[in-house]
């Protein structure tokens, strides 16, 4: 978070989704929603932030599609702007996703409905869906 003196400080951070395919992002300590995304058109079977880039928050979808958010840092106002990085399609709901915890930076696990899968999530400029 930025404060009114633009110093950052650090907050826990829950990102809450579920059937309606949104994802609320709740200020723990202040115990309050300051916004939501509307990440996947049908619901999300779950989310995972990045261990090594603090704003980068990872949804998977009914739709077997697991899209990368940067959620960005809201200001002392909870004002924020939340982009999609990257998406990756999927043969199956992808119901539980993890990054590898040797290069997190470079590969994402999904468990499917039919199967394990991992991708190369080093994001590119020019590549934005695999």
């Amino acid at each position: 978070m930025v404060n009114s003196d633009s110093r950052k400080k650090s907050h826990n951070i829950l990102a809450a989704a579920g059937r309606r395919g949104i994802v609320k992002l709740i200020h723990v300590a202040a115990d309050f929603c300051y916004g939501e995304i509307k990440a996947h058109k049908k619901p999300i079977a779950t989310v995972c932030f990045s261990p090594t880039q603090e704003t980068h928050l990872f949804t998977a979808s009914y739709d077997k599609r697991i899209a990368l958010w940067d959620i960005g840092i809201p200001d002392c106002d909870y004002n924020f702007k939340a982009s999609q990085l990257l998406v990756l399609e999927s043969f199956s709901v992808p119901l539980r996703i993890a990054l590898v915890p040797t290069c997190p930076e470079q590969y994402l696990l999904a468990g499917c409905e039919e199967g394990c899968f991992t991708w190369n999530i080093k994001l590119e400029k020019e590549q934005k869906n695999r």
